[in-house]
């Protein structure tokens, strides 16, 4: 699949899990970029410059505009929830083409509040949680175990973000 499309839908799953549990699906950093938002380590994968890059080449190749998987990397760090989640917002957008998929990142009210033409900005997962309208009431306490889980992912020594 194009790159674009890959870097649209994890971020929509992502999103989506942060509308129902108040956590995202990989972990990694939004941000607000010129095409819609994205996951910040996800396209530094793609493009060869994550730190740990070699490991997304064990699985995925990078041609062009284009991914493709070379081996299955597995889903044994993914909820059965977070599988689903990624296999239903693949499914509802199986037909749109990536011009839309842009179109309808574009139309997010984390990205309009962020986006900066020209560059990357950082999407704070407060704003995505006003955009989905995850409840008030929970917001604090997610936030709070998002950053602790973020900081201990950050800190594991073999980061296997692919896996999440």
């Amino acid at each position: 699949m194009s790159r674009l499309r890959l870097l649209k839908l994890l971020y929509m799953a992502d999103r989506e899990s942060i509308r129902q549990t108040g956590h995202p699906i990989t972990l990694t950093t939004p941000v607000a970029m010129d095409n819609g938002p994205l996951s910040s380590e996800v396209y530094d994968f793609i493009k060869s410059e994550h730190a740990e890059s070699e490991k997304w080449s064990r699985y995925f190749n990078n041609k062009g505009i284009y991914v493709r998987m070379l081996a299955d990397p597995g889903v044994q760090e993914l909820s059965r929830f977070e599988i689903q989640t990624l296999k239903r917002i693949a499914a509802e957008h199986e037909d749109i083409d990536d011009d839309l998929l842009v179109e309808k990142c574009h139309k997010f009210q984390e990205w309009i509040k962020n986006a900066v033409p020209g560059s990357s900005k950082k999407i704070p997962f407060a704003d995505i949680m006003d955009a989905v309208d995850f409840p008030q009431a929970e917001r604090a306490e997610s936030l709070s175990e998002l950053d602790e889980i973020v900081k201990l992912e950050k800190m594991r020594p073999s980061n296997e973000l692919l896996a999440r």
